[in-house]
C-alpha cells in the first residue's frame, strides 16, 4: 500500500514501513555496435518461465558499460532502473535496508536500490561491483542462482524478488580494486565483455554525447582516445571535448588551436601517440 512521500508498506515484511530508492531518470542511450544489447537482451529474458539470467559487463571504465544495461532495460524490457554504487565500505544493512527513522509512529527503513528493484520487479546494476567485500558477495549469491533470495541478516527477513526483477554487474578492469570471488563468478553469467568503439561508433559517441558538430574536433579527440599510450576512456573523451569548446568561447579561439590548449592541459596529454 502506497502512502505519502514515496514511504511504501509490506504486510510480508511484517507491516515494515520502507521508503524506497528512485529509479535513475536521466537518458542514457546506447550508440553503435548493437550486439551488446542483444547479447544482454538474451541473458534477461525469461523463455518458458525460466528466471532471467545474472550477467557480468566487465571492460575498461568510462567505456558504457552501465550504459548499455541502463538502455536495455528500458529499451527492450521497458522497465525502470535503479543504479546500486558499490564500494568497499557496504555492508549488510547499506546493501539492503537501513533504519531512517526510530520515532512514535514506527520504524521507517530505507531500501537500497538493489532491494527497492527486488520489491517492484525493476532492473537494477550493481556498479563497479569488483568493490564489493566477500560478505556482501554472500548476501548477494542466492539472488544469483536457484534460490532467488535476498536475506536481511539485521531484520531476520528473507525476500524474494517481484517477478521481473533484473540484475547485472559492472566490473572494471585494470582497476587497484578488482576481485569478485569464485563462488560469485560461477552465479554472474553469461560474462560479457565491452571493448572501446571502433572506428565510425567511437566518433558518433562522441559526436552525441558532446553535441559537438565540428568534424573535424571529433576526429582529433577520437584519435586521442584510440591512440593514446594509456587507456583513455570515452569519459575523458568527452571530457577533452567539453573542456576544447570552453577555452574556444572564453578565449575566442579557433577550435583546433582551443583543443591545443585542452589537450595540454588534460590530465593524460603526455599519454597522446604524437604520431597519431
Amino acid at each position: 500500500m502506497a502512502s505519502s512521500r514515496g514511504i511504501q508498506s509490506y504486510p510480508g515484511l511484517e507491516g515494515l514501513k520502507i521508503r524506497l530508492s528512485p529509479p535513475l531518470d536521466e537518458v542514457w542511450s546506447w550508440i553503435g555496435d548493437t550486439e551488446p544489447v542483444r547479447l544482454l537482451a538474451a541473458a534477461w529474458d525469461a523463455p518458458d518461465s525460466a528466471p532471467p539470467m545474472c550477467p557480468s559487463i566487465s571492460g575498461k571504465s568510462g567505456i558504457g558499460k552501465c550504459t548499455l544495461a541502463v538502455h536495455t532495460a528500458r529499451t527492450i524490457f521497458k522497465m525502470p532502473v535503479h543504479l546500486q554504487n558499490c564500494d568497499t565500505s557496504m555492508t549488510a544493512t547499506s546493501l539492503t535496508l537501513s533504519l531512517l527513522i526510530d520515532g512514535g509512529k514506527g520504524k521507517l527503513f530505507q531500501a537500497s536500490p538493489l532491494v527497492s528493484a527486488l520489491l517492484t520487479g525493476a532492473a537494477v546494476v550493481l556498479k563497479d561491483a569488483g568493490r564489493l567485500s566477500e560478505r556482501c558477495w554472500s548476501l548477494v549469491a542466492p539472488l544469483l542462482d536457484e534460490r532467488q533470495w535476498l536475506d536481511v541478516p539485521s531484520l531476520g527477513l528473507r525476500l524474494r524478488p517481484k517477478p521481473g526483477f533484473r540484475l547485472c554487474a559492472t566490473i572494471n578492469e585494470g582497476s587497484l580494486i578488482h576481485h569478485v570471488p569464485d563462488f560469485i563468478h560461477a552465479r554472474l553469467a553469461p560474462r560479457l565483455r565491452l571493448e572501446m568503439p571502433a572506428g565510425d561508433d567511437l566518433e558518433a559517441v562522441l559526436r552525441e554525447r558532446s553535441g559537438m558538430e565540428d568534424q573535424r574536433l571529433v576526429e582529433l579527440v577520437a584519435a586521442y582516445v584510440r591512440h593514446s599510450r594509456e587507456h583513455v576512456s570515452v569519459r575523458e573523451g568527452l571530457h577533452l571535448l567539453d573542456f576544447t569548446r570552453r577555452i574556444a568561447a572564453h578565449e575566442g579561439l579557433p577550435l583546433e588551436r582551443a583543443f591545443q590548449a585542452s589537450l595540454k592541459a588534460h590530465a593524460r596529454a603526455e599519454a597522446i601517440d604524437p604520431k597519431a
